[in-house]
């Protein structure tokens, strides 16, 4: 079994509270995701697919979104 591993960035611009995101490989089954953010506020990961995911945020300000994808 060979994993697949990905790494991307998403801005969710100010009045927008969520974004979704398309994975760049295809994945079997559903991967893990980890997310972190240059702000100090609440972000979520909904949604989770073979195919994507979506990321919510708790305020309306600018926020840029880091995420890395693991799954085989």
């Amino acid at each position: 079994m060979s994993l697949n591993h990905e790494v991307g960035k998403v801005l969710i611009p100010s009045g927008s509270i969520s974004v979704p995101v398309n994975f760049q490989k295809n994945y079997s089954t559903i991967p893990s995701i980890k997310i972190t953010t240059n702000k100090n506020i609440n972000i979520f990961i909904n949604n989770v697919t073979s195919n994507g995911f979506s990321i919510e945020k708790s305020e309306l300000e600018e926020a840029t979104i880091y995420y890395t994808v693991i799954g085989s």
